[in-house]
C-alpha cells in the first residue's frame, strides 16, 4: 500500500513527536526544503511519499497520479469553493483509492465559507465512500466526518497568527509568578450581547480582586488592547499580530489567577457545526490557567474534548445552569433570545469568588490549578503523543 501525504509542515497529525524525531534523524533533509520532488520513506511498514506543501499539485494534475491512500492536510485556512469542488470531483474520479482530509482552520466554519450557512457540503462528503474527513466539531453526525480533539487543538498550536506554543511553554513560568488579582476579565471588541453585558456590569469595577480591561477602558495602552499593528495575514487582513498576543500574555494573562472567558463563536452560532472554541479558551487551556466561561454553550464543549471544567470555582447555582445546557436543542437560544438568562447567576458567582475569605479562595484555586494542569497534560497528549494514522489503515 502506497501512502501519499500532502502536508506543508512537520506538524504531528499522522506521526507523534517521538516518531517525528526518528523520521528527522533518519531523513534529516525531509522538512528542510519545500521543493517539487517528493520525499519517500518507510513508516510503520508502509511506503510513504511526502509532498511537502504540494497538495495543489494533486489538483493541477487532475488527480491522475494518486496513491492507494492520499492524505490532504489543508493547513493554511479557508479555501475557495471551486477548489473544494475540484477535490470532490477528483475523489469521485478515483473510487478505488482512499482519501483523508484534515483541515486546519481557526474560523467557525469548516474550510469553505459556504459552510457558515449550509451543510450541503457535508452531505456531499457523506456520499463519498472513499473519503474520510477528520475535523474539529463534536456532536454533529455526518457519514465520513470524524471529530478528533487533536485537530481542534492543533488549529491553535501552530498557525500564522496565534502563538499557541508561547502559552504551552509559558505555563510553568505563569504558575511561578506572583498574581496581583484573583480574576481577570479582558474584553476586546464590545460586539455581541454577552460582551455588552460584561462591559456594562464591570466597566466601573472597584473590587481590588478583579482585573478588568477593555478596548474602551480608561488608561489602557492601545498597543496591548487594540488591533492596530500590521496584520500577520497581510495589509488590511482580519487577524491580529503575534506582538499583540505577546503583549497580552505579559500585561494581562499573567497577572490574575483565573479568567472569566467570553468566547467568539459560542454566543452567535446558529448551527451546531459552528459551535467550537477559539483561542480565547484554548490559550488558557494551553497555559493551565483555570477559568469560567461567560456562557453555557462554551462550557458545554468541555466533555466532548475530554477535559474537565473547574468545579471548585462554581456556585451550585451556576454549575446547575451550565451543566444542564443541551447544545443540541438549545443552541438557537443564544441568538434568538434577547435576554442572557444566566447573567444573574454568573454575576453572583463572580461576586462570591471576589468576596470569599483568603483561606477558602486559596483552597478553591489550588483545586482548580490541579484540574488545569491535568487538562494541559491531556492536551499535550493530543498534540504530541497521538497520531491519526489509524484512519489510514
Amino acid at each position: 500500500m502506497k501512502i501519499y501525504i500532502y502536508q506543508s509542515s512537520r506538524e504531528c497529525y499522522f506521526w507523534t513527536k517521538e516518531e517525528l524525531s526518528f523520521i528527522e534523524e533518519t531523513h534529516p533533509m525531509f522538512f528542510k526544503f519545500n521543493g517539487p520532488n517528493p520525499n519517500i520513506f518507510q513508516f510503520k511498514g508502509y511506503e510513504v511519499t511526502l509532498y511537502r506543501g504540494q497538495w495543489h499539485r494533486m489538483l493541477n494534475e487532475g488527480f491522475d497520479n494518486v496513491g492507494d491512500v492520499n492524505i490532504i492536510v489543508i493547513d493554511h485556512g479557508a479555501i475557495p469553493q471551486s477548489e473544494m469542488e475540484t477535490i470532490i470531483a477528483g475523489i469521485k474520479k478515483n473510487p478505488e483509492k482512499k482519501f483523508i482530509i484534515v483541515g486546519k482552520n481557526v474560523e467557525d466554519y469548516w474550510l469553505v465559507q459556504s459552510t457558515k450557512t449550509s451543510d450541503e457540503l457535508f452531505k456531499q462528503i457523506s456520499e463519498l465512500n472513499n473519503l474520510k474527513v477528520i475535523w474539529d466539531v463534536e456532536g454533529v453526525n455526518y457519514n465520513n466526518m470524524f471529530f478528533e480533539p487533536k485537530v481542534n487543538f492543533h488549529n491553535y498550536y501552530n498557525n500564522a497568527t496565534f502563538p499557541g506554543y508561547m502559552f504551552i511553554n509559558g505555563s510553568d513560568i505563569f504558575h511561578k509568578l506572583p498574581k496581583g488579582y484573583r480574576i481577570g476579565l479582558h474584553l476586546n471588541k464590545i460586539t455581541d450581547k454577552v460582551r455588552k453585558w460584561l462591559f456594562s456590569t464591570y466597566n466601573n469595577n472597584s473590587n481590588p480582586h478583579l482585573f478588568f480591561t477593555s478596548r474602551k477602558h480608561r488608561g489602557i495602552d492601545s498597543f496591548v488592547f487594540d488591533n492596530e499593528l500590521p496584520h500577520t495575514d497581510g495589509p488590511g487582513g482580519g487577524g491580529v499580530t503575534k506582538e499583540w498576543y505577546n503583549a497580552q500574555f505579559i500585561e494581562l494573562t499573567t497577572k490574575s489567577e483565573m479568567e472569566i472567558i467570553y468566547e467568539t463563536f459560542t454566543t452567535t452560532a446558529e448551527w451546531r457545526w459552528l459551535l467550537k472554541w477559539n483561542e480565547k479558551t484554548i490559550k488558557q487551556l494551553f497555559l493551565a490557567k483555570p477559568f469560567i466561561h461567560a456562557d453555557p454553550a462554551a462550557h458545554s464543549l468541555f466533555k466532548g474534548n475530554g477535559l474537565k471544567p473547574y468545579r471548585s470555582l462554581f456556585t451550585d447555582e451556576l454549575w446547575a445552569i451550565y451543566e444542564a445546557f443541551d447544545n443540541q436543542t438549545l443552541l438557537l437560544m443564544n441568538r434568538s433570545e434577547q435576554s442572557i438568562y444566566w447573567s444573574g447567576a454568573l454575576e453572583r458567582n463572580i461576586n462570591w469568588l471576589l468576596d470569599m475569605d483568603s483561606k477558602e479562595w486559596n483552597e478553591r484555586i489550588s483545586e482548580a490549578d490541579r484540574v488545569a494542569l491535568e487538562n494541559r497534560g491531556i492536551i499535550e497528549g493530543y498534540l504530541f503523543n497521538q497520531s491519526l494514522f489509524h484512519y489510514v489503515i
